[in-house]
């Protein structure tokens, strides 16, 4: 059980980080963090923050399926 969820976390990260990796351009996330205003570094910390998560996942998918 505990091996399937882990393939289950690690098949998902790497799905989501395929299905955005043309929204992960620099430039591009720079300039809709830029032209949020005010709003800017909360943006900031939460796309930290998701990718802070997507690592997560897939480390815990890595380390589920190895033991």
């Amino acid at each position: 059980l505990l091996r399937t969820l882990g393939a289950l976390l690690l098949v998902g990260a790497v799905t989501i980080a395929l299905l955005y990796r043309e929204h992960l351009d620099v430039a591009a996330l720079e300039s809709r963090v830029s032209g949020a205003g005010a709003a800017a570094p909360l943006i900031f910390v939460g796309l930290l923050g998701f990718a802070a998560l997507l690592v997560w996942l897939l480390a815990a998918g890595v380390r589920l399926i190895r033991s």
